[in-house]
């Protein structure tokens, strides 16, 4: 299987190359006695991290833990951090990282390659919810006669550096996490990050302290970090009223956020574009849908710009690429277009569609109302009004009830079973390959369930795959898009955003478009 069935469900809710770096000598700063306390809807289910898989477990884990690699700060690049070199074979499928002869866990035991051999065999062996993030993709993990870690894959990843930054790639200490026995709610956790674990209450709290012997970089800047939760979005922002908390993180309503930043002087609003893409995608083999003049048309009269503007006044940003505007080199606007409603209205009355309902073309446009909130569904309902003039198609809006269909939803699209369906699709890792290949490859299970695989697109995608070259590997992403971009069968609506309301003396806000907020460069400005 060449894409994680699991893993697609969670994001719809979510020549041989050498790499070294050289070591630098780090300035080290004491950090800051200070705390700072983060609200939130969401705290951590597991600490383990063959069982974790939320991006809230992920974050605190990465605060912990430093892995083979690192995201640099303010990018979607990749550094190497416990890991010395990289080497990759030439077809791609052979990864092997040799590991600093300085690196440890914070009580001083080496971290060695056979640490993460260990670690992510682990994580295979218990087979819980983290191995959907190995499986199907590495097929072994093993440290060769140089001592050094080697990964084998069953296909080429271009974001692998990417991959090997997430916790169930972590190296940890057999002491806290046995190998045939999850360790859920750890009460001591010995890692190598910049911070670290000082207490967790599940469900309510985790405190974290800053490790003042980080060897990978800067310490952090305050020394406490809580993390506080909240059931609600009223609770979340009531208790930054009162100032039991600094800042909002995960999950005020957006609605919200915004008329407190507006009607509140000591509140402001931080907030980047998100890499967590949202799209309209059709069925051909359902009734009016295999008629390619009514999903031209229907495409045709979405109005982004319109609605974004005036429903999530700008903060969401108009998708006119089924990969997102911070991949300036793949990016390939073909969506973009401003409705002309009489066109569209000619278009399909020439094609024999009329005002009266036997000849009307009918659209069911399908959403998820647990997963993505109400105020999303009411930007749907507004999303059509430009079809208001076009009386000969009827756009009826759907959307789930309850918590439990939010799996219904994801494997229904996955399966091709919904007409006209609109989901967010929320990469593991932020790369070009990774939203393509899910949306177009034919063994992708959108392709796979709608039945629209394209031999030239899995061509490019697959040669992209195993370019070097990052200028020759945008290009192709670009006309992968190309050639699907005419099929209208599936388009992007916008970008989502990722916000953090806070008081205006909390300073070094730092959110990475792949949902990370930088604890250790928050501060508290005097």
């Amino acid at each position: 299987m060449l894409f994680n069935r699991k893993l697609l469900a969670v994001a719809l809710c979510i020549a041989v190359c050498v790499i070294a770096f050289p070591r630098q000598s780090i300035s080290v700063s004491h950090a800051q006695d200070s705390t700072i306390t983060i609200g939130t809807t969401d705290l951590p289910l597991t600490l383990d991290p063959a069982e974790a898989t939320t991006y809230v477990s992920w974050e605190v884990l990465s605060h912990l833990y430093t892995g083979l690699t690192r995201q640099i700060a303010g990018s979607t690049d990749y550094e190497l951090a416990v890991a010395a070199t990289h080497t990759v074979s030439e077809d791609g499928l052979t990864h092997t990282f040799t590991i600093r002869d300085d690196a440890a866990f914070t009580d001083g035991t080496p971290i060695t390659a056979d640490t993460f051999a260990y670690s992510i065999n682990r994580v295979i062996t218990l087979d819980e919810e983290a191995f959907d993030l190995l499986e199907g993709i590495v097929t072994s993990v093993s440290v060769d006669e140089n001592g050094a870690l080697v990964f084998q894959l069953t296909r080429p990843i271009p974001y692998f550096l990417g991959l090997v930054s997430l916790p169930p790639f972590f190296a940890v200490k057999e002491s806290d996490f046995p190998a045939n026995n999850l360790n859920q709610f750890p009460t001591t956790l010995t890692g190598n990050g910049v911070y670290l674990f000082d207490s967790w209450n599940p469900g309510d709290s985790i405190t974290l302290k800053a490790n003042p012997n980080f060897q990978y970089g800067p310490i952090a800047k305050t020394d406490t970090i809580v993390l506080r939760r909240y059931v609600s979005s009223f609770e979340l922002s009531q208790a930054l009223e009162t100032r039991a908390i600094d800042l909002v993180w995960r999950d005020m309503l957006l609605p919200d956020a915004i008329q407190m930043a507006q009607n509140n002087p000591s509140f402001r609003l931080e907030h980047v574009p998100s890499a967590r893409m949202w799209y309209v995608y059709m069925v051909r083999r359902f009734d009016y849908m295999d008629d390619p003049i009514v999903r031209e048309s229907f495409l045709l009269g979405i109005n982004r710009g319109r609605v974004t503007q005036e429903y999530f006044q700008g903060y969401l940003t108009p998708a006119y690429s089924l990969v997102p505007e911070l991949f300036s080199d793949a990016y390939n606007p073909l969506w973009k277009t401003i409705p002309d409603t009489a066109q569209i209205d000619r278009k399909l009355r020439d094609a024999g569609y009329r005002e009266a309902n036997i000849s009307r073309a009918q659209i069911n446009l399908i959403t998820s109302q647990s997963v993505y909130g109400d105020y999303y569904v009411d930007a749907l309902n507004d999303l059509t009004k430009d079809f208001i003039p076009v009386r000969v198609i009827a756009i009826n809006i759907t959307a789930g009830q309850n918590l439990e269909q939010r799996g219904v939803f994801a494997e229904a699209v996955q399966h091709g079973d919904t007409p006209t369906s609109v989901f967010a699709l929320s990469p593991v890792i932020a790369h070009p390959d990774y939203y393509l290949r899910a949306l177009l490859h034919s063994n992708g299970l959108l392709a796979r369930g709608g039945e629209f695989g394209n031999a030239d697109i899995d061509a490019l995608l697959d040669q992209a795959a195993l370019e070097t070259d990052p200028t020759v590997q945008a290009e192709l992403y670009r006309q992968a898009q190309t050639l699907i971009q005419p099929e209208n069968i599936i388009a992007p609506l916008w970008e989502d955003t990722l916000t953090v309301l806070t008081w205006n003396d909390i300073g070094g806000i730092t959110i990475e478009p792949n949902s990370f907020l930088h604890y250790d460069l928050l501060t508290r400005e005097q």
